[in-house]
């Protein structure tokens, strides 16, 4: 009787260290955070799609993270900027990317070994440039040739450097006249030689100077 109740005995005890057991790791497991698992949610752009040169590339993730714990790998290699966008996601900043080219963002975690992140895209096609036909071309000089013209009517004849004067253009529509002889008579025959190519004085601001 004796032996079968020491036997009873011990068996209570153990199932009790059992149900100790148990408890105490069913409250760690409560008291202890369960630690998720590192993902990314979303990225702009999204992934294999064509995006300008001048893009900024940005990962979400499921929780909050640190700009300065990831290590950034870039096939082919170009220069950048990392920093966080905001508490759950960060923004990488290209220097200077190529037009027309496929590039991928390689991202790890300094301390969480088996967390890794990818993305493809392709930057557009540059920009094509003006092409100008003979018509265009003949039509921009004949556009140029007018405003030079407009502005500057004595184009063709000066700058002028006479036996008494000289002339010549300060800005649009603006001249000024160098005498050597400081006298009526010389002003004169400088306006008069603007006269002559055709062109009335009173048209221009006509700034006068003696230098003998």
């Amino acid at each position: 009787m004796k032996v079968s109740n020491m036997f009873k005995d011990k068996r209570i005890k153990f199932i009790v260290f059992l149900s100790l057991v148990a408890g105490l790791l069913l409250g760690i497991k409560l008291i202890i955070p369960k630690v998720k698992k590192l993902e990314i949610v979303e990225t702009s752009p999204k992934d294999n799609q064509e995006v300008s040169i001048n893009s900024n590339i940005v990962f979400v993730f499921n929780q909050a993270v640190s700009s300065q714990d990831f290590i950034v790998s870039t096939y082919p290699v170009f220069n950048y900027l990392i920093e966080n966008k905001d508490q759950n996601s960060i923004s990488i900043k290209p220097t200077l990317l190529k037009y027309s080219t496929e590039y991928k963002i390689e991202l790890k975690h300094e301390r969480i070994e088996n967390f890794y992140g990818v993305l493809t895209f392709t930057t557009t096609k540059a920009p094509k440039t003006p092409e100008y036909d003979e018509k265009q071309t003949e039509k921009f000089y004949e556009q140029l040739e007018k405003e030079t013209y407009e502005d500057y009517p004595l184009f063709d004849h000066i700058p002028y450097y006479g036996k008494d004067f000289s002339i010549d253009y300060l800005k649009p529509l603006t001249l000024e006249v160098v005498l050597k002889k400081e006298t009526q008579e010389t002003r004169e025959e400088a306006l008069e030689w603007i006269r002559s190519k055709g062109i009335d004085p009173s048209t221009h601001k006509i700034e006068w100077k003696y230098q003998p």
